[in-house]
Parts: C-alpha cells; sequence; structure tokens
C-alpha cells in the first residue's frame, strides 16, 4: 500500500485525537470520581452534623429534665412542669427524625462500619426514650405529690429509674461522641484522599498533555523536514529552467521515496526529460516553420488573387438577380389582379346561383300550396254535393210535411170545434213546411253557386301549376349551368392563387439568393481581407521562426 503524505497527516491528526481524546477522558474520569468524592464529603459531613446535634439535643433533653426534677423535688416551678415535659418531647422527637436521617444517609448505608455504629446509636437512643418515658412518670407523680413526705416517698421510689437514666445517657453520649469522632477522622481522610487525588491527576494530565504535544511536534517537525526538502530542490529546479539550463538529475533518495514527495520528484524528471524532448523537436519544427511560412506566403497570394476575382463575379451575379427580383415584382402584381378579378366573378356567380336556387325552391313551395288549396277545392266540392242531397232531403220531408197538414187539417174540419186547436197545429206545420222548402231551396241555389265557383278555382289552380311546372323546367338548366360556372370559377381563382404562391416562393427564393450571394460576397471580401492579412502573417511567421530558433539555440541539453 502506498503511504502517502496525506496518510501521514491523517495519521498524525488521528494520533492526536486520540491522545487528545485519551486526556478528555482521563480529566472527565477524574472530574466524575471527584465529583463522587466531594458528594462523599458532604454525606460524610451531613451525618457528622446530625450526630452533633442527636448528641447536643440530648444534652437539652438531660437539661430540661434536670431542671424539672430539682423543680419538682423543692416544688419551686411544679406550675411549669407540663411546658418542660413538652419541651423535651420535642426535643426527644427531633433526635428520633436526626436518627432516622442518620440511617438513611446513603454514605452509611454503604459502609458496613459505620452503619453498625449508626444502628447501635439508633438501639441507645430507643431504650434512652422508653427510659424517659418512665422517669416522666416519676417527675409527674412528684407534681401530684401534696406533701414533702409523698414527694420524698416518691423521689426515693423512683432513684434508681433516675440513676439507670443518668447512665444509659452517658452511655448514649459516650456512642455518640465515638460516632463523631469517626465521622470526624473519616471526612478528614476523605479531604485528604480528595487532595492526594486531584493533585495526582493534575500531574498525570499535565504529564500526558506534555507527551502529547511533544509527540505531535516531533512528528510533525520530521513531515515538515521531509517534505521541504523535495520542495527546495523543485524550488532550485524552476530557478535553473527559468534560466534556460536544463541539464539537472533528480536525486535517487527522493525518486525511491512512495509518497508525494516521490511523486513530486519522478514528475520534476519528467517534466526535465519532456522539455529536453519539445526544445529538440521545437528547433526541428522551427526550420520547417521557417520554410513552410516562405511556401504558405506564395499560396497566399495566389488565393488572394482567386479571391478576388470570385468577389467581382458574385456583384455581377448579385446584380442578375435583382433584375429578376423586379420582374418577379411585376409579375407577382398582375397575378394578384387576375386573382381579384376571378375571386369576384365567383361572387357574382355564387350570389346568382344562390338567386336562382331561392326561386326554384319558392317554386316548389307555390307547387305546393297550389296542390293543397286544389285537394282542399275539391274535397269542398264534395261537402258541397252531400250538402245537396241533404238539402234534397229536407225539400222531400217538407212536401211531405206539407201533406200531413192538409190532411190533419182535414180532420179537424171533419170534428168541428174540437178539432180546432188541433186544426192551428197542422196549419203551423203547414207554414213551417213551407218554409223549410223554400230554405233548401236557397240553400241549394247557394251549393250550385259555390259548385261553379270551385270548379273554375280548381281549371284555375290546374292552369298555375302547369305554369309553375313550366317555369321550374326552364330554371332547373340555369341554375346546372351556375353551378358548373361558379365551379369552374373556383378552380380558375385557384388556378391563380397557386401560380400566385409560386410567384411569391420565386421572389422568396430571390430573397435568399441575394442574401446567400451577399453573404457570399461579405464572406469573399473577408476572405480576401484575411487572405491580406494571412500573407502578413505569413511573413511575420517566418520572422517568428528565425526567433524561435535562436531561442532553442539558448538552451543548454
Amino acid at each position: 500500500m502506498k503511504i502517502t503524505i496525506r496518510i501521514k497527516l491523517l495519521g498524525l491528526i488521528t494520533l492526536a485525537s486520540l491522545s487528545l481524546m485519551w486526556l478528555g477522558f482521563t480529566m472527565w474520569g477524574n472530574m466524575v470520581q471527584a465529583k463522587r468524592m466531594y458528594e462523599e464529603q458532604q454525606m460524610v459531613q451531613r451525618a457528622l452534623m446530625l450526630a452533633e446535634r442527636i448528641n447536643y439535643k440530648r444534652m437539652e433533653v438531660r437539661s430540661i429534665f434536670i431542671s424539672a426534677l430539682s423543680d419538682q423535688t423543692n416544688k419551686l416551678y411544679g406550675e411549669d412542669l407540663p411546658q418542660n415535659l413538652r419541651r423535651k418531647r420535642e426535643a426527644i422527637d427531633q433526635m428520633g427524625r436526626d436518627v432516622d436521617d442518620l440511617l438513611s444517609n446513603p454514605y452509611i448505608r454503604s459502609n458496613p462500619k459505620e452503619l453498625s455504629m449508626a444502628e447501635h446509636l439508633r438501639d441507645h437512643y430507643l431504650k434512652w426514650r422508653r427510659e424517659h418515658e418512665e422517669v416522666d412518670k416519676i417527675l409527674w407523680d412528684l407534681s401530684q405529690s401534696g406533701s414533702r413526705s409523698s414527694r420524698e416517698k416518691v423521689y426515693s421510689g423512683g432513684m434508681n429509674k433516675i440513676k439507670d437514666l443518668f447512665e444509659l445517657s452517658n452511655q448514649f453520649g459516650e456512642e455518640a461522641d465515638a460516632f463523631v469522632n469517626f465521622m470526624t477522622s473519616e471526612a478528614s481522610a476523605k479531604a485528604l484522599e480528595s487532595a492526594e487525588r486531584a493533585k495526582r491527576s493534575a500531574v498525570m494530565s499535565i504529564i500526558g498533555l506534555g507527551i502529547i504535544i511533544t509527540a505531535i511536534m516531533s512528528s510533525g517537525y520530521l513531515l515538515a523536514f521531509r517534505v521541504s526538502s523535495v520542495i527546495r530542490w523543485a524550488s532550485h529546479a524552476m530557478e535553473k529552467i527559468a534560466s534556460r539550463s536544463i541539464d539537472l538529475t533528480v536525486p535517487q533518495d527522493f525518486l525511491r521515496r512512495s509518497d508525494e514527495v516521490g511523486d513530486i520528484a519522478r514528475s520534476l524528471e519528467q517534466l526535465l526529460t519532456a522539455l529536453r524532448e519539445q526544445i529538440s523537436e521545437m528547433g526541428t519544427a522551427s526550420k520547417t516553420l521557417t520554410d513552410t511560412s516562405i511556401k504558405i506566403s506564395s499560396t497566399v497570394s495566389q488565393v488572394a488573387a482567386s479571391t478576388e476575382e470570385n468577389y467581382s463575379a458574385i456583384t455581377e451575379s448579385s446584380t442578375s438577380m435583382e433584375e429578376i427580383k423586379a420582374t418577379a415584382r411585376s409579375t407577382a402584381k398582375r397575378m394578384e389582379e387576375a386573382t381579384q378579378l376571378s375571386r369576384d366573378g365567383l361572387d357574382l356567380v355564387i350570389r346568382a346561383n344562390e338567386a336562382v336556387t331561392g326561386l326554384l325552391n319558392s317554386l316548389k313551395a307555390i307547387m305546393e300550396r297550389m296542390d293543397f288549396i286544389s285537394g282542399t277545392i275539391v274535397k269542398l266540392n264534395d261537402r258541397s254535393r252531400e250538402i245537396m242531397e241533404i238539402a234534397d232531403t229536407v225539400e222531400d220531408l217538407a212536401d211531405q210535411s206539407n201533406l200531413l197538414a192538409v190532411n190533419a187539417a182535414v180532420e179537424a174540419a171533419r170534428y168541428s170545434d174540437g178539432g180546432k186547436g188541433f186544426a192551428v197545429v197542422a196549419q203551423e206545420i203547414k207554414e213551417l213546411a213551407e218554409q223549410s222548402k223554400q230554405s233548401a231551396k236557397e240553400v241549394k241555389h247557394k251549393l250550385e253557386e259555390v259548385l261553379r265557383a270551385t270548379s273554375s278555382a280548381v281549371m284555375a289552380t290546374e292552369q298555375g301549376m302547369k305554369a309553375v311546372a313550366e317555369a321550374e323546367k326552364h330554371t332547373e338548366p340555369v341554375k346546372n349551368s351556375m353551378d358548373q360556372m361558379a365551379r369552374q370559377l373556383g378552380e380558375i381563382a385557384q388556378m391563380a392563387g397557386q401560380i400566385l404562391k409560386a410567384n411569391q416562393d420565386l421572389f422568396i427564393g430571390v430573397d435568399q439568393v441575394n442574401l446567400a450571394l451577399e453573404q457570399i460576397r461579405t464572406a469573399s471580401k473577408e476572405n480576401l481581407d484575411a487572405m491580406k492579412a494571412l500573407e502578413s502573417s505569413a511573413i511575420e511567421l517566418k520572422a517568428q521562426g528565425q526567433k524561435l530558433i535562436q531561442i532553442v539555440n539558448e538552451y543548454k541539453l
């Protein structure tokens, strides 16, 4: 595997990072340890304070008890006994809470010896408290005794209890003092251990940091020295190359290295070799360039002459295309006029065709209407004949009614006065029959006039239908001719439009040809200018080639 400078730097940085991480973890561990020891010291101080307060409360209870006992014995302040007992109970209860707090202290619970001492202290406290409860009864009996003799009796009877209480209190106090002394020594030891550990941690951290800094600086110095050596040589080589001296040899120890320094050295070796080859080739190429520039100058002169001739010919072609463009524009104008005339004629034919079509539609409508009228007249004639038949029937009925009325009058005359009413009715019927007959005759007369009129109307309608059919017969060819004329004019207009479009395309093509000729003319002009410039450049190239030969000769290979 190739070990590059980047990998070395990465290794150095990784080593530094790991070292700093180790140092950080070490310091963090020391801080955690210091914090733990500080917490233990706080717990030890708390336990010490509780033990001292327990002992102080014991002494306070003892003082209260002795004061109350003295008062009750001498009967001086017997009225304050309940208050003294209450103060004593409060102090004893506070001692009980302090004992519980002492036993619940994490440091005490985690150390068997301290826990055993605290439990002994609790046992003494409980026993001491029970003794105080019994002695309180003695104090209460003393307060209830009326005479001195009775008080002495109670006092003498409880003296043993009181002595036992004092002895137990002294033992309790010794136990508390022993616990306080032990915890004091523990606190001092913890403080010394913490200070020693902190000092040792600080010394180790400083030593570790010094070792890490020394290792990093040494590694960095060695790496920088190895890199700077090749950079100094490369700078010297660049100065030699700048002074046109490339007779250099790269040291072999640089070439043998497998990192970037070796890559730079090998690249410099390749660069020097390539420079030598390129300068040799440049010498040969410069000579060839000089000879070629002479040939180019001659060729460019000939091409410039041909380009100038092409430029003149293109100018003449452009003039001819302008004339073609003018002719195409005149032709386009004439075709536009012809197209417009064709379109106008087509519009006239279309309007005439529409008029003829309207006329034919009107004739057909008239034919249909007259046919309907004829049919209606025929139906009217049939109804009139039916009515005449009905009128004949009415007239016959009137004659019969008249005959019946005469017979009725004859019969009425036979019955004299009895038939007068019947005679009157017969006379009325006769008159009605006469009126009906007369009305039927008038209806028949009117119907005969209607029949004559309808016959004339039917004849007139048939003549009109013949005339309309004749007109339709003569109009249909006109419409066909109009249709054919419209199609032909449409084709003519379409052909004229196509010719006009082709002429416009020709016009556009001429414009495009003119544009192309103009571009060619411009390009020819530019080519002509370029050829002249190229001719000057060829002369300059010849001079530059000679100068390049001179420069190549200055290099030391």
